[in-house]
């Protein structure tokens, strides 16, 4: 992908539940889970260049799959940042007011 070779992103995931070939089905919610320790290393660690720091971005078609994937982050920073549920709530909610958690459905 383009945009990952020339270093404009880290990495991207494609997961799609409803795809032409049915046995490659795959949520985000799975590939968030997967790889939950390596986003909250990135999260967590101070960047060298604090004005370009990670950001999070959740593209999809349904309401329903951002609470999900809302629940997964909640999850992944209790799990591996050592954080309460309140608290991996509220570190979510920061990220979405300094624009670190981008949402955008359709």
């Amino acid at each position: 992908m383009r945009c990952v070779d020339e270093n404009i992103l880290s990495h991207v995931s494609l997961c799609e539940s409803q795809p032409y070939d049915i046995s490659s089905k795959k949520y985000v919610q799975d590939a968030l889970q997967e790889r939950g320790e390596k986003i909250s290393n990135i999260l967590s660690r101070k960047n060298e260049d604090e004005n370009h720091p990670a950001i999070i971005f959740v593209c999809g078609s349904s309401k329903q799959m951002l609470k999900h994937v809302a629940d997964v982050f909640v999850h992944i920073f209790s799990e591996f940042l050592h954080k309460s549920k309140e608290e991996a709530e509220l570190y979510l909610r920061e990220l979405r007011i300094n624009d670190r958690y981008v949402e955008d459905i359709w």
